[in-house]
């Protein structure tokens, strides 16, 4: 609480509180009437009116894990309204969150790095775009960003005491809520182990390693236990879900084209039918199998698109459009914002790229490092830039360090 008051973090979280209330009163935060309700809201609101967790209050469903849903139910149980058309309470309880986001990361890179680098990554964050934007989306990515905060917060002090077993329950405690929003982290504690063991160079001990593994997956039991009753089928993440995103990623998939998908997965996506999964599963296995070569080509492709492609423009200026559409229509204005945003957007990852070299001498930098490498789980899937916008946090710590390298190189040069 005294770093609270410390007068840096206190006006940077002004200034991202005074950010995301403005986005919110200029139209982000208003009631959506043009769109139908968003998937995590129908199982909210029939968990909420009809007290079972599904999508048409009658039939129980596994396709989406319980911990964003049952996030909105408790706003709704609290403010009393459970319309599909107002979200403005939850994007205000995001804004919260998303500034807590940002006071936790700036206590994170004071504790481990410097009062400097804990001031830039703060700021950077709370400027950042793609953050701000997806506060505005009824999603899980606000409430993940503040998961993936505290993993790298649990992991940095784990590598302070690599021999406390206590640290390592509290790190497999902070992946295993982030399992009941996403399975994401699913093989996350195993790479830990093996990051340790061979890059970290610093042996875990097999009952932290035990710990960490209990920790992770122990949270999963209640959701495991209560598919088996009401489904009688043991679910342990989405229902077929995985497997679907995986065979839409052998296509070249970019995010969910319903309306392109084949039968029966067509019929079978609108109708949350568990028999996706299956199909899906031997669909994929069958064009990884024919088209090898294919399917690596997307997943290459799709480093570019998930990791250089957070949309600065469309979140921060509303421009939708490309730099070609705009110049075509004459339209300057729009075109040069464009351009301006993406070369912020193109500055911002180079210089955590830098600061992932600048900083390897630094175990803490590699531990960030290896939960923003992880995230290249992607790649095997549909993925889009916000499945990578948990680990913005980490980038931002690692763009600061990159900063401070390139501009005490340039101050040593002059």
């Amino acid at each position: 609480m005294r770093n609270f008051l410390k007068p840096g973090i206190f006006l940077i979280l002004v200034l991202a509180f005074v950010i995301r209330l403005g986005y919110f009163f200029a139209g982000s935060g208003q009631s959506i009437t043009d769109r139908a309700p968003w998937e995590y809201q129908k199982l909210a609101v029939h968990l909420l009116k009809d007290g079972v967790y599904s999508y048409d209050g009658k039939t129980p469903s596994a396709f989406r894990l319980p911990l964003y849903p049952f996030f909105l139910d408790a706003i709704y149980r609290t403010t009393g309204d459970a319309s599909y058309k107002a979200t403005a309470q939850i994007f205000l309880v995001q804004i919260l969150i998303n500034c807590l986001s940002v006071f936790f990361l700036y206590q994170i890179a004071l504790s481990f790095f410097s009062s400097s680098t804990a001031f830039w990554a703060s700021l950077l964050f709370a400027l950042n775009p793609t953050q701000i934007g997806l506060i505005f989306t009824v999603g899980p990515e606000t409430l993940q960003t503040l998961q993936c905060v505290l993993i790298a917060w649990a992991a940095l002090w784990t590598l302070k005491g690599p021999t406390s077993i206590g640290r390592w329950s509290i790190l497999g405690l902070a992946i295993g809520l982030s399992l009941l929003a996403k399975s994401t982290f699913l093989v996350l504690p195993i790479f830990l182990v093996l990051f340790f063991h061979f890059i970290l160079k610093i042996r875990v001990p097999y009952k932290g390693m035990l710990v960490l593994f209990l920790c992770s997956y122990l949270p999963l039991l209640p959701w495991i236990i209560r598919n088996e009753r009401q489904l009688g089928r043991v679910v342990v993440f989405e229902d077929g879900m995985g497997w679907h995103a995986l065979y839409q990623g052998t296509n070249g998939v970019r995010g969910v084209p319903d309306l392109d998908l084949p039968e029966p997965l067509k019929t079978y996506f609108f109708t949350k039918d568990p028999r996706i999964g299956p199909v899906s599963k031997e669909m994929a296995i069958e064009q990884i199998n024919g088209h090898p070569w294919r399917y690596a080509k997307f997943c290459i492709e799709r480093f570019n698109y998930i990791w250089f492609h957070g949309d600065w423009a469309e979140h921060a200026l509303r421009l939708k459009d490309s730099f070609y559409d705009y110049v075509s229509h004459g339209a300057w204005f729009a075109a040069i914002g464009r351009a301006f945003a993406k070369i912020l957007e193109l500055v911002f990852m180079a210089a955590a790229l830098w600061g992932i070299y600048a900083g390897w001498i630094f175990p803490e930098a590699e531990i960030l490092f290896a939960i923003v490498f992880y995230m290249n789980i992607h790649l095997l899937t549909q993925g889009e830039p916000r499945y990578t916008a948990p680990v913005i946090p980490c980038l931002c710590i690692l763009a600061s360090l990159g900063f401070k390298d390139i501009f005490s190189r340039i101050k040593k040069t002059s």
